[in-house]
């Protein structure tokens, strides 16, 4: 590096730089003024550099603060649809409850008719008894007939009466070829 001596070429005094511009200098004697072009090119260029170098950076940033808001925003994405899955799934639980209570109900309640209709027909046979044993079997038969599940409850239970029915009535028939 050259290094000079920068004196003013009206009075060859000492130049002062003109307080931070580069290139520009000022004789305090004389008051001549002098632009040394080389040193305010460098500058210039050391300016357009320094610019092109905050602007790569205010880039870089630009494109990190690009690439944050992508991944919240897709981790936002993945918040809400998990938070729909989690609703999904608990409707969906919900609605098993309500499917397996109904159900519950449904049976407790055709339940509940089943052996109402059950008693009924006990009833019945007792009816049918009686009649067979006072000798009444218009009754007998009548009542016979009404002997009938077909609640579709048990089909063991169904064929079950199904066949006291018959039996009742080749009792019935055997009784009335007797008398």
């Amino acid at each position: 590096m050259n290094i000079q001596k920068l004196e003013c070429p009206n009075c060859h005094a000492s130049l002062d730089n003109d307080y931070g511009n580069e290139g520009i200098f000022f004789c305090k004697y004389c008051g001549q003024k002098m632009i040394v072009e080389e040193l305010q090119n460098a500058e210039y260029d050391l300016k357009i550099r320094k610019m092109e170098m905050d602007h790569e950076t205010a880039k870089i940033a630009m494109e990190q603060k690009s690439q944050n808001m992508k991944y919240a925003h897709e981790r936002e994405n993945n918040i809400i649809q998990n938070k729909r899955n989690i609703i999904l799934f608990l409707l969906m639980i919900g609605m098993l409850v309500i499917i397996m209570v109904f159900s519950f109900l449904m049976t407790s309640s055709y339940g509940s008719e089943h052996k109402k209709r059950v008693k009924e027909l006990q009833k019945v046979e007792s009816e049918v008894q009686e009649a067979i044993i006072a000798g009444n079997y218009d009754l007998a038969m009548i009542k016979v007939n009404q002997l009938r599940l077909d609640d579709g409850y048990s089909s063991s239970q169904t064929e079950a009466w199904d066949a006291k029915r018959e039996d009742y009535i080749e009792l019935i028939n055997k009784k009335m070829n007797e008398d």
